[in-house]
């Protein structure tokens, strides 16, 4: 059984999180990775959000989805630019099906790698 961090991170279910991106449209993808594909989502309180939702082909364990929250929990308590907050989580298994998602808050203008990947910090122009 998977022990995820409660008190600290918000439990959406799956209605919300499909209310959010419009039934996951293809529409509001903003990217993809090795856990599946990510979806940017508003919730009712107007908060952006962008949604992990693991991909039943992937190739990554449950114990990452794990760790990503716990770590995700941990450091959701500090501010600092390079560190993009959890909000919540979604995790449902039935029979032959696990449905896992993470809810970060939203990152405009790129991904966390285009802040810290030193190749993009060189090509970048400074002020």
């Amino acid at each position: 059984m998977h022990r995820f961090p409660r008190g600290t991170l918000r439990e959406f279910t799956l209605e919300e999180l499909r209310l959010v991106t419009d039934d996951f449209s293809q529409e509001q993808v903003i990217g993809c990775g090795g856990f599946g594909e990510i979806f940017r989502g508003t919730l009712s309180d107007g908060t952006l959000v962008a949604i992990k939702v693991r991909s039943q082909r992937s190739c990554q364990p449950l114990e990452v989805f794990n760790a990503e929250l716990r770590v995700g929990s941990a450091i959701s308590a500090h501010s600092h630019p390079w560190l993009i907050p959890v909000i919540g989580y979604h995790f449902s298994m039935r029979r032959q099906s696990t449905t896992a998602m993470i809810v970060y808050a939203f990152m405009d203008n790129g991904d966390a790698g285009c802040y810290t990947d030193d190749r993009q910090l060189e090509r970048t122009p400074l002020d």
